[in-house]
């Protein structure tokens, strides 16, 4: 189902279970963020506890993007 609404993204029980099991998911949420940007990368603000970016212009892309650079100084991925 597509839904464009953050609250209602972040609201779906699919999502939730994603940040519930954290670090058991983030491999996966990086290897579909490489493949194609999504709302996806919210989940990684869950997991860590904060956003990648304060700046509220910042694109979904944008938010991968620095997401997976963050991921890999930290070797969370490779």
């Amino acid at each position: 189902m597509f839904a464009s609404s953050p609250s209602a993204i972040m609201e779906n029980r699919n999502f939730i279970e994603i940040c519930r099991v954290g670090d058991q998911a983030m491999n996966l949420i990086a290897e579909k963020l490489k493949e194609k940007p999504s709302h996806l990368v919210w989940a990684y603000n869950i997991i860590f506890g904060f956003r990648i970016s304060d700046n509220s212009s910042t694109t979904i892309s944008e938010a991968s993007r620095l997401w997976l650079k963050y991921l890999k100084r930290q070797s969370h991925i490779e």
